[in-house]
């Protein structure tokens, strides 16, 4: 629902990966895909504490920057 909703509304962008937040995020292998689809900006939608948490954990080893969190 909130991919479709983005995909929708930020039509002049492309959308290059989606990930589950049930997923072990501190995985090597994600942080792999995501430096491999070489995002401009990173979103991260889990709800506070934990956008933020795995933001800053992880953000540098993503190799993007910007990174941004949604929701509450």
């Amino acid at each position: 629902m909130v991919v479709s909703a983005l995909v929708e509304h930020l039509s002049q962008h492309q959308l290059v990966g989606v990930q589950h937040g049930s997923a072990d995020l501190n995985s090597p292998a994600l942080l792999q895909r995501i430096r491999s689809a070489r995002p401009y900006l990173l979103l991260v939608a889990l709800g506070n504490p934990a956008h933020e948490l795995r933001l800053t954990r992880n953000i540098d080893a993503t190799g993007c920057t910007p990174g941004n969190t949604l929701g509450g």
